[in-house]
C-alpha cells in the first residue's frame, strides 16, 4: 500500500511535494485543498495531485484505510480532531505522521510500532532534512518494542491487547521470560534471551508452584496452540503472549467452483484440529490448474497470505513421499496436489500433517525449518 501526503497551505504543499519527490515514483499520492489549485506556480491540475473541495475530515475518512501511512503537513491539533472518530486499534490503523509546514519537525503520531510510523518518520526525516520526534517509551529508552521485533522477524503477536503489558515491563526493566517451541530455529540477532520449552520438567516452576518471574508476562514463540489452562501448570499466571512465526506452508486442493467461505472454513478447521495457529501461515500453495480459482484467491486475499502454484511436473517430484490418487491424476495431471505442494513450498521432505479431506477440499501442511523470518 502507498503513502498519502496532505496539506492545506502553500507552505505545506511545498513540503508535501518534497516528500513525494524523495520516494520512488508512484509511492506517494498528494492531497491538497482546492483553494491551492492554480494559485501558485507549479500547482497546475496536471501535477498528479488530488485537489479536494470537501472538508479535510471527509477526505481523510474516505482514504483512511486505503494507505499504509498518512502524512499531514499541518498543525497537530487539526490532525488529532480529524482522526479521532476514525481510530480503531493499533493493529489496523495506518501510520500517521505530522510535519510543520516549514518541514522542520516530523512527529510519529499514530501506530508508531505496528504501523511503522516511527520507522517512516526516521526515513522521511533523513530524506528531507527534518528532525524526527519519537515519543514511544521503548524507543526513548532504547528498548526493543515487542511489536517491532515481531514485525522485523516476520511474526504475529497474539493477543495484541497484551503488547502494552510486555512493553511496559521492558521499559521498566522488569524480568520477562521468553520461551520457544522445542526445535524452533530463531533468527540471527534476536534481541531477547529465549529458553526452550521443556514441558516434561515444568520449566521455570519452583517447588512452590511459581516461577522466578513473579507472575510477570510470559512470551512464548510457537506456531502451536496452547490454552492458558494448559500452560498454567508450567508457567503460573495468565499473562501469556504468543509470538507466532510465519513458518507454515499450506497445500490446498479443491473442486472447481468452491466458494471462498467454504474453503476458509475448512482451512480454519484444519488448523484447529491439528493444533496450530492460523497466524503462523506463511503461504498457500496449489497446482497451476487452480491459478484462476476464485475461492482460493478470495481466501488468500482475506488472510493476507502469499499464493503460489506448481506445475504437475514439479508436484510429481515429491510423489514418492505422498499418497497417490488416480482420480486426482486424471483431473490435474499429477497424482496428488496438497501434500506435494506443501512439501515444495516449504522445501521439506516431511509433512506437518497429512492430507485432510472434506467435501471436495483437501489440505496438508509443512513447516519451514529456517529462513521463515525473512
Amino acid at each position: 500500500m502507498k503513502i498519502a501526503a496532505l496539506a492545506l497551505t502553500r507552505g505545506g504543499q511545498v513540503v508535501a511535494k518534497k516528500i513525494k519527490k524523495s520516494f520512488p515514483a508512484g509511492e506517494v499520492d498528494l492531497y491538497f485543498s482546492k483553494k491551492l489549485e492554480g494559485q501558485f506556480p507549479g500547482t497546475s491540475p496536471g501535477e498528479g495531485a488530488c485537489y479536494f473541495q470537501e472538508s479535510l475530515q471527509a477526505v481523510v475518512k474516505e482514504i483512511f484505510s486505503q494507505y499504509r501511512a498518512l502524512i499531514f503537513v499541518m498543525a497537530t491539533g487539526i490532525v488529532v480532531r480529524v482522526l479521532g472518530p476514525l481510530l480503531r486499534d493499533k493493529t489496523r490503523d495506518p501510520a500517521v505522521l505530522v510535519l510543520d509546514e516549514g518541514g522542520n519537525y516530523i512527529i510519529s503520531l499514530l501506530s508508531g510500532h505496528l504501523g511503522g510510523a516511527n520507522e517512516l518518520a526516521l526515513q522521511v526525516a533523513e530524506k528531507i532534512g527534518a528532525e524526527p520526534v519519537i515519543t514511544t517509551a521503548t524507543d526513548v529508552r532504547k528498548k526493543p518494542a515487542l511489536e517491532m521485533v515481531a514485525r522485523k522477524y516476520n511474526m504475529e503477536v497474539e493477543p495484541s491487547q497484551r503488547i502494552k503489558e510486555v512493553n511496559w515491563a521492558l521499559v521498566n526493566n522488569i524480568k520477562i521470560k521468553f520461551f520457544k517451541e522445542r526445535g524452533l530455529a530463531l533468527p540471527p540477532g534476536f534481541p531477547f534471551q529465549v529458553e526452550e520449552m521443556e514441558e516434561e520438567r515444568r520449566a521455570g516452576v519452583s517447588s512452590k508452584g511459581k516461577g522466578d518471574y513473579g507472575g510477570n508476562p510470559v512470551v512464548i514463540i510457537t506456531s502451536r496452540l496452547h490454552s492458558p489452562e494448559e500452560l498454567s501448570d508450567f508457567y503460573p499466571g495468565e499473562n501469556f503472549l504468543f509470538l507466532r512465526p510465519r513458518d507454515l506452508v499450506l497445500g490446498v486442493g479443491c473442486k472447481r467452483g468452491i466458494s471462498g467461505e467454504e474453503l476458509l472454513s475448512f482451512i480454519e478447521k484444519s488448523f484447529q484440529e491439528e493444533g496450530f495457529s492460523l497466524k503462523s501461515l506463511r503461504r498457500i500453495v496449489s497446482v497451476e490448474l487452480k491459478r484462476e480459482e476464485k475461492g482460493l484467491m478470495e481466501v488468500a486475499q482475506r488472510l493476507g497470505k502469499e499464493l503460489a502454484f506448481y506445475s504437475p511436473g514439479e508436484l510429481r517430484e515429491k510423489m514418492s513421499l505422498v499418497s497417490f490418487s488416480p482420480f486426482v491424476e486424471e483431473t490435474t495431471g499429477t497424482g496428488a496436489v496438497c501434500e506435494p505442494a506443501a512439501l515444495l513450498g516449504a522445501g521439506r521432505e516431511e509433512l506437518l500433517w497429512k492430507k485432510k479431506r472434506f467435501k471436495g477440499m483437501t489440505t496438508a501442511a509443512a513447516r519451514l525449518l529456517s529462513g521463515w523470518w525473512e
